[in-house]
């Protein structure tokens, strides 16, 4: 089998908490998104359907780190702040502990200063 891999035995539960993350968050974050977007009139899955997609191409075409747009890869202040002002609640959270992630893997990838952005995300 191609896509089989033995694991040890202790790392069996890191290995589904792994595939929870990769499987199940993401429809919970998509969900979220969903919700978004019917707040701004948007109902149908096959406006928004293509983005989902290309992002998981090139996930894994290319990996994660390289697979970020947005505005947090690009440094985008005001846009993240618009997003955060739009946001309350868990969401707000999630989108600040995701973001920060963002930040992170960003860094590895390029040479801008992320400090401002980060320290937004950490307020």
């Amino acid at each position: 089998f191609k896509n089989v891999k033995m694991i040890n035995k202790e790392n069996k539960a890191k290995y589904h908490l792994a595939s929870s993350i990769v499987s199940n968050m993401v429809c919970s974050l998509i969900n979220i998104g969903e919700s978004l977007y019917k707040e701004v009139g948007i109902d149908d899955i096959n406006i928004y359907s293509p983005l989902i997609k290309n992002n998981i191409n090139n996930i894994i075409n290319y990996g994660s780190n390289l697979a970020l747009t947005g505005p947090i890869i690009r440094n985008d202040y005001n846009t993240v702040l618009m997003h955060l002002n739009e946001l309350d609640g868990n969401n707000l959270k999630i989108y600040k502990l995701l973001g920060l992630n963002l930040v992170n893997m960003a860094s590895k990838i390029t040479d801008l200063n992320y400090e401002k952005i980060k320290k937004l995300l950490e307020d």
